[in-house]
């Protein structure tokens, strides 16, 4: 019964600390003059995200930028190649560890003409940015775990040029380091 207490008590904490950086999220975002921003929250298991990124994933018109600690959701998986082949450049970051994962997308990529880079160093991003006006992130891996069985957290942030600009700079640095 102790372990399961200290259980409840870490994730009662953890969501206590997500709904702490939320706000500050929030409040920055306001300050730095983006009030019109569009922050849209989901949470798993089982509240549709996957749908909503692959929704996103198929609306991408000129570039999608991912840094993914873990990507072994195939349906996503498809909806970027699908993109791909619709003349949308891609360019995918990953962690090396997860990259070996048996499940991992990364040889799907390979084999379907898109290069992911593999970090040497643990990269525990979680982000997306299509086509330089949504941000997708939070704790959510795009994994079948993330959807069915996780407690996770994603947003879609839209019109918040500040944030969206620091993410791809981010992305950037990663993309120049990966091998």
């Amino acid at each position: 019964m102790t372990k399961k207490r200290n259980k409840t008590t870490i994730i009662i904490i953890c969501a206590i600390l997500i709904l702490i950086i939320l706000a500050f999220f929030y409040v920055s975002i306001q300050k730095r003059g983006d009030k019109s921003s569009t922050i849209n929250v989901y949470f798993s298991p089982n509240n549709g995200v996957m749908d909503r990124i692959v929704s996103e994933i198929n609306n991408a018109k000129s570039s999608i930028d991912i840094a993914m600690y873990c990507f072994t959701k195939r349906e996503i998986a498809q909806a970027i190649i699908k993109a791909k082949k619709r003349g949308v450049n891609i360019r995918i970051v990953l962690d090396k560890r997860s990259s070996s994962n048996k499940y991992s997308k990364f040889r799907f990529f390979k084999n379907n003409g898109i290069n992911p880079k593999i970090m040497g160093k643990t990269m525990h991003n979680k982000f997306a940015v299509i086509d330089k006006k949504l941000l997708i992130t939070g704790s959510y891996n795009w994994t079948a775990n993330a959807e069915r069985n996780n407690y996770e957290n994603i947003l879609f942030v839209r019109k918040s040029p500040n944030v969206i600009k620091a993410y791809l700079k981010e992305f950037e640095g990663l993309w120049r380091m990966g091998e």
